[in-house]
């Protein structure tokens, strides 16, 4: 049905086979892992669209796994499952690069549908025909995921990017603060409107020679943001 790829990280087995059978009745292709060290040789083979990952493993934990996926594969797609519920481990799991962040126990409904949502943003990337979008002194590399200024690579946070790369993959057409923040930032619902603001202006600080007077990240009063350069 989806044709995308899911590497569950758990050491428990009997959970680990419950949820596999779940995931594999809705179409995905799934793999499952004991160990962040067994996980990482798989990702370096073959890396997935979505990483389900607990915590508390074996050996190397969950967070230092997702901190070097998230650094190797920035547009990767990380869904934390465990039983840490404290605000501070929760915090910790999106300060590495978490999209979102599911404690135990936990309705295996709710799981598919969180699921759902993470894999349906990454949708329009994927459907991009070009592999680079060149406007200005800016190229924008869908395939790697990076973006150059002037030949130089510009260093973005994960939210930076997601939000930079969703904009491109829809150039030119206008979405709403709340729209961004529903089909960028989905289930974490601790962001509010004001995220959007932040990460616009930072982005047009590291993307526009003028930040006050951007000519890329451009702003639709009334109705909100769009990426598009009109000398393209």
């Amino acid at each position: 049905m989806y044709n995308l790829s899911i590497l569950m990280v758990e050491d428990d087995e009997v959970m680990a086979e419950v949820i596999c059978l779940y995931l594999q009745q809705e179409g995905y292709e799934v793999s499952v892992c004991k160990s962040a060290e067994q996980a990482w040789e798989l990702i370096e083979h073959s890396p997935p669209s979505l990483l389900l990952c607990d915590v508390n493993l074996p050996g190397e934990t969950g967070f230092e796994l997702v901190k070097k996926y998230r650094e190797q594969y920035p547009a990767g797609i990380i869904i934390f499952l465990t039983g840490n519920s404290n605000l501070s481990e929760k915090l910790k799991g999106f300060q590495v690069g978490a999209d979102d962040y599911i404690t135990k126990p936990f309705m295996i409904d709710e799981l598919l549908a969180r699921i759902k949502a993470q894999l349906r943003k990454e949708r329009p990337q994927q459907l991009e025909k070009e592999e680079k979008l060149n406007i200005g002194n800016l190229i924008i590399d869908f395939k790697t995921k990076a973006v150059y200024k002037n030949g130089k690579k510009i260093e973005l946070f994960t939210k930076e990017m997601k939000l930079l790369f969703f904009l491109a993959s829809n150039y030119g057409r206008v979405y709403s603060a709340e729209s961004l923040l529903e089909l960028v930032w989905g289930y974490e619902t601790e962001s509010d409107l004001k995220t959007i603001v932040v990460h616009i202006s930072n982005l047009r600080k590291k993307i526009e020679d003028d930040p006050k007077n951007p000519k890329y990240l451009q702003t639709i009063r009334g109705f909100g943001y769009k990426l598009f350069y009109e000398g393209s």
